[in-house]
């Protein structure tokens, strides 16, 4: 008889255990999680790199961040003619090629310039292109400065690319009127 009495005690001692777990988290309608994420979406094409390759003794760089289509630059420059280069990747993850269409740049007091890639270029599915962008100060002022690049990718239109004509008789300079001009020797 003594051990039917020391299951049951464990058994009920186990069973209540549960019940107040579960009633517990019944009654705690609140969920804290501290700590810090960082996830980046899979874009189809999207920024994966930004970096300062070189950072001059005139100019002092707060922060440099980017998301998926921007970039942001926070910057202290101790000269006016101060400018730095940074190495911007994009990535086209997609089974398609795209382009970067525009870059809008949200400061009227820097300005900036692209090296090893120019607009419209084509980012070939599953591609990566590194190219550098350098940012110039633009004013006399020596304030604090923030800039933001937002980066506009599309797939490439027919009136985008350019159809070499050299080797037709085609009168055609982009790909749009040549396949018209195919469409209509086909029919």
């Amino acid at each position: 008889m003594n051990k039917k009495l020391n299951r049951f005690l464990i058994f009920l001692i186990a069973f209540t255990i549960c019940l107040f777990s579960i009633g517990y988290s019944v009654l705690e309608s609140s969920l804290r999680i501290s700590g810090e994420l960082n996830y980046r979406a899979d874009a189809e094409v999207r920024v994966t790199n930004f970096v300062a390759k070189n950072v001059p003794s005139n100019m002092t760089i707060q922060y440099s961040e980017f998301s998926k289509d921007e970039v942001l630059l926070g910057y202290t420059p101790t000269d006016v003619d101060a400018s730095v280069k940074f190495e911007v990747t994009v990535k086209n993850n997609s089974p398609y090629t795209f382009v970067i269409s525009n870059i809008e740049n949200s400061n009227i007091n820097t300005s900036y310039e692209l090296e090893n890639y120019k607009l419209g270029d084509l980012i070939g599915k599953k591609e990566s292109v590194t190219f550098n962008i350098t940012f110039k100060h633009n004013i006399s002022s020596l304030e604090a400065q923030a800039v933001l690049l937002n980066f506009t990718f599309e797939r490439p239109s027919a009136e985008m690319l350019i159809y070499d004509n050299t080797k037709s008789k085609s009168k055609c300079i982009d790909v749009k009127c040549a396949l018209d001009e195919l469409y209509q020797k086909l029919r």
